[in-house]
């Protein structure tokens, strides 16, 4: 979300998210804010996307959209890409996320970041063993 969105964090979540072509991409399921003051928006599918993913009858994938993407905030959140180059941005993303909590993990002590909202809870979390 550029600078200029005055919105609480929390507003966000289940709020849609629409690409540049209008389609919908899924909901805010939760928000990330880092160290550095990156926010990101996970973003999930809908009803019918989570409860496959329940059933494990598709994969349950979320999107990590950075503040960057984000057009507009308004009832919904319409963003700046495609869902494809969105999709295509969080594969590259991830990698070099992986790449560098492999080099953070040489110092135990170190948090990426601080994560809000999820699911009601606060606090922070070590980043996950790979």
């Amino acid at each position: 979300m550029p600078d200029r969105f005055n919105v609480k964090l929390g507003a966000l979540l289940r709020r849609p998210v629409v690409d540049s072509d209008g389609i919908r991409v899924g909901l805010v399921e939760d928000v990330w804010l880092e160290n550095d003051g990156d926010i990101w928006l996970v973003v999930g599918g809908n009803f019918v996307q989570e409860l496959l993913a329940k059933l494990h009858i598709r994969p349950d994938i979320e999107l990590l959209v950075p503040r960057d993407a984000v057009e507009k905030v308004s009832d919904e959140i319409q963003l700046k890409w495609s869902k494809f180059q969105l999709e295509s941005t969080c594969e590259e993303c991830w990698n070099k996320e992986k790449e560098r909590l492999v080099r953070a993990s040489a110092n135990p002590d170190h948090y990426t970041g601080l994560h809000l909202i999820s699911h009601g809870l606060w606090g922070f979390e070590p980043p996950e063993p790979l």
